[in-house]
This record gives C-alpha cells, sequence and structure tokens, in this order.
C-alpha cells in the first residue's frame, strides 16, 4: 500500500515526501521497489550518506546528475546549471526524483537546504521532486522550529508499520515463491509464528531468521555442498527447533527479555525509593557509626590468565569478508572500472557471519571477484553493504542484475553510484 501511494504521489507532482519506519522495517527494501516501478521519464537521484553539509548537498546532487561542474564551481553558477537541468527535464516531459535515505541523521541545515530545492518550479509543476526515509527520530528533527517551513511543506507522510503475524507468514512464503521454491510449505506454521514474534514484524529480521533457519535445516539434510539458491533445492521441512538456532545465532530474542527485566528492575527501585523519603519524612535519622572491617582481596586461581587484548574494539570477521573488504580500496582507486554497482545487501556490521554465507553464495556463481564489502557509517553504527559490478551506465547495471542468483535477485539490487560510496 505505501509503494502504491508513493507512485501515486509522486506521479501526481508532490513536491516533498517522508516515508518514516524504524530499523529493518524495510525503508531500503521500498526504496529499491520504487526505482524498479518507477518509469523511464523519472530520473532518480539516490543519497545514501546523510553526513552532508548544506555547502556539499547541492554538489551532490548536480554530481548524480552527471553536470559539467567540479568542486570549483560557484555555488550560483551550479545552482543556475541545475535550474536548467531541470527545466530541460521538464520540457522533455521528464522529471528528478531525489531519495534521502537515514534522513533522521541530517544535520537540521541540511534540511533546511533541501527545502529550498522546493522552491525549483514552474507555475504549475514542481521541478525536484524529494522523498526522506528516516526512522523515528526524522519525526523529532523535523518539530525544530529552525525547519518549521520544511515541515509544512511535506504533503504526504507515510509509516512503515511491523508486520503481523499472518503477514509474515504471507511474507516468507511470497519471498520463496519469488525464489522458486516449488514447495508450497517450506516452514511449519509454528516455525513461522515463533519467527514473526522473534522478529517483532521487521522485514530485515525475518529476513536473517528465515535465511539462517533454512541454513540449518539444509545443513541437517546431510547434503555435502552449499546450493546457490537454498529455496531451489531445501525439500527438508523447516520447524521451530530450526528458528530457534537461527534466533540463538542472531541474539534477537535476548534485548526485549533484558529490557524487561531493566524495566522491572527500575520500577522497583523507584517504588523502594518513595518508600525510604516517606520513613525518611516521618521518622527521625539515627547515625550509627562502625569501624569499617578489612576486606580480603580476591584469591586469583592458579594458573589464571590477564587478557592481553589491548584493542578490545577490534572485530573478528570471516576470512572471505576481509578479503572482500580488503579488496575494496583498489576497487575504488581503479581508473579502468565503471561508475555503478548494484547494492545486493545492506548488514548491520554485526551481521558478518550472514555477510559471509552471501559472499559464499557469490563465490560459487563464480561472481566473487566482482563482489565488495563495503562497510559505511549509519546512524546507528557502521553497515555493511554488499556491492557486485563494474557498470558504465545505470541500464548496463540493471541488466547485469539477471547474471546473480535468484537467491539476490529477488531481493531486488539497488543501482548505486561507485563514486558515493563513503567506505571505511
Amino acid at each position: 500500500m505505501v509503494l502504491e501511494a508513493l507512485l501515486y504521489a509522486i506521479q501526481s507532482g508532490e513536491g516533498i515526501l517522508k516515508v518514516v519506519g524504524e530499523v529493518g522495517s524495510g525503508k531500503t527494501m521500498l526504496c529499491r521497489m520504487l526505482e524498479q516501478r518507477l518509469p523511464d521519464t523519472v530520473e532518480v537521484v539516490y543519497l545514501a550518506n546523510p553526513k552532508l553539509t548544506p555547502q556539499d548537498i547541492l554538489y551532490a546532487v548536480a554530481f548524480e546528475l552527471e553536470l559539467p561542474v567540479s568542486q570549483e564551481t560557484p555555488r550560483l553558477v551550479l545552482m543556475q546549471q541545475l535550474q536548467a537541468y531541470l527545466l530541460q527535464q521538464h520540457a522533455a516531459n521528464k522529471s528528478v526524483l531525489v531519495i534521502i535515505e537515514e534522513a533522521q541523521s541530517m544535520p537540521v541545515e541540511t534540511l533546511e537546504e533541501i527545502r529550498l530545492f522546493s522552491n525549483l518550479e514552474t507555475h504549475e509543476h514542481k521541478l525536484m521532486q524529494i522523498i526522506l526515509f528516516g526512522q523515528p527520530e526524522l519525526d523529532k528533527n523535523l518539530q525544530s522550529r529552525d525547519i518549521r517551513q520544511l515541515r509544512e511543506r511535506i504533503t504526504h507522510s507515510f509509516y512503515l508499520s511491523p508486520l503481523t503475524p499472518e503477514e509474515v507468514s504471507d511474507y516468507i512464503r511470497h519471498r520463496l515463491q519469488a525464489a522458486g521454491c516449488p514447495a508450497p510449505q517450506v516452514f511449519t506454521r509454528a516455525a513461522e509464528r515463533l519467527i514473526a514474534k522473534a522478529s517483532g514484524g521487521l522485514t530485515r529480521r525475518i529476513n536473517i531468521l528465515a535465511d539462517k533457519a533454512m541454513l540449518v535445516a539444509y545443513s541437517e539434510s546431510g547434503t555435502a555442498t552449499r546450493p546457490r539458491s537454498l529455496s531451489n533445492q531445501l525439500t527438508s521441512t523447516v520447524t521451530v527447533d530450526h528458528v530457534k538456532a537461527a534466533i540463538r545465532d542472531s541474539d534477537y530474542d535476548k534485548p526485549t527479555h533484558t529490557r524487561r527485566w531493566l524495566y522491572g528492575i527500575a520500577a522497583t527501585l523507584f517504588i523502594g525509593l518513595l518508600v525510604w523519603l516517606a520513613v525518611a519524612l516521618i521518622y527521625p535519622t539515627i547515625e550509627i557509626t562502625t569501624s569499617p572491617r578489612p576486606v580480603a582481596p580476591d584469591a586469583q586461581a592458579p594458573g589464571s590468565l590477564t587478557s592481553t587484548n589491548t584493542n578490545p574494539g577490534l572485530q573478528e570477521w570471516p576470512d572471505i569478508v576481509n578479503e572482500r573488504r580488503d579488496a575494496v580500496a583498489d576497487w575504488l582507486n581503479d581508473t579502468g572500472r565503471g561508475d555503478f554497482a548494484l547494492q545486493i545487501l545492506s548488514l548491520p556490521r554485526d551481521e558478518s557471519a550472514y555477510l559471509a554465507d552471501a559472499l559464499e553464495v557469490l563465490d560459487q556463481a563464480g561472481l566473487l571477484e566482482e563482489s565488495f564489502a563495503c562497510l559505511m557509517p549509519g546512524a546507528n553504527g557502521p553497515m555493511w553493504r554488499l556491492v557486485y559490478g563494474n557498470f558504465d551506465s545505470v541500464e548496463s547495471a540493471r541488466s547485469g542484475a539477471l547474471t546473480l542468483p535468484g537467491t539476490f535477485r529477488v531481493n531486488t539490487p539497488f543501482v548505486q553510484n561507485i563514486n558515493r560510496l563513503d567506505c571505511l
């Protein structure tokens, strides 16, 4: 429904749109699906890095549109060239859509600069349309008085709600069918319900848990080699036990229980504090003086070892992840490469094991040398971006998606400008 509403709003010429959803609710997937559904008359500018200054965002848009500008081009000249390009596109019955991800991390001053883009218009039509994708913090940022004019220009706001248990079941079956799975029911009903509960209805968690559960079920089938597409060759049923193993590996069940314990402890301490205050007000204070007793130091077990880890922030990743991450620098510095690639996956940094599984599937398909693990800054910490290929144009990149294994094609890979990758 949100996708159809976005398409309608874009085709209606609305200026600024906003899409808000929790982490893992499917905002990036919605971006990919939106790009696939847009007509060729809409040119998409995709800004994945929200940490742009007000001075940089104009240049970022110009570079994405491949305007003949440089960092030395005066800002006024750049704005004139941008407006001339937009008018040229409008005369050809075309339009420009700017998609901004992680907008909640964008500085307030940059958001205000975006509002100025909406001033580029004719008497009847907006020359540039903008979609802000962000987490709920975006709504809080937009409450600032400094950008109230931007808030008032947002014509439509959409919220990506978590999926219900019934929708989770439908979603899993749809994804399996889209991947070419011949089995009508791979997951048991109980397994689907457990995934819905553990994931909280967030599509990213559903994808990860379902994929890991299928890996567990496949490993128990006794087959020695891993298939390129698990859904095509998985014959055993995925049960609750398989999902529980996936949950333990993903660590999704612990934060919820931890928060419940913390809330309970906090409530108990708060009530205890109130009781103590009441007693202190009613009864006089009696001071008791005691001599401190010496405390014996803890005995150290014989042969105990002292930790020698001087860098606790050091992250251990699977070898295949390190290999494809180390290859990123040479790839980006290669003057003979193309300008576009396909973004296949976007994962939190602690999901490196899942990233390794994806890279191994690409390796079996003979595509590993053109696949790269890029660690990029994100609003909630670094994120893995799995990108593939070197393409000279957006059209050739879209055609290149057909060479990917079915497991990745179903995710609708997103065309990414390589020059805009900010890899750590």
